[in-house]
């Protein structure tokens, strides 16, 4: 696997861009790959990111529920790479679903 390509390709994907976007912006470069391997490599780039996404959202819920606080859910998710508005985002989100299990814990 080319790495270099791997790790750009998932840069553009927490960014937001398609894969056909991907694909695009790689168009004109000498990648030394042909574009089944391309559309293959943004695949696995596109699953390696969904599967950070999904730990790091279960995670973070974990550390509300350990009674950390949402300025440090925050840092640790910026530590991981999300960008500072989308650890906010999620740490909004996880401290709501943390406040959700506890909430049913004490029914």
């Amino acid at each position: 696997m080319n790495t270099e390509i791997f790790n750009r390709a998932v840069e553009l994907i927490r960014r937001g861009e398609s894969s056909l976007e991907i694909e695009n912006t790689f168009e004109n470069e000498p990648l030394g790959i042909d574009t089944l391997e391309l559309r293959s490599l943004i695949a696995d780039a596109r699953r390696y990111v969904e599967k950070l996404q999904t730990e790091a959202f279960s995670a973070a819920v974990g550390a509300f529920e350990r009674g950390e606080t949402r300025l440090e859910v925050e840092h640790k998710l910026r530590e991981v790479g999300f960008h500072s508005w989308d650890a906010q985002v999620v740490a909004g989100r996880t401290k709501a679903k943390a406040d959700e299990h506890t909430h049913e814990f004490l029914k």
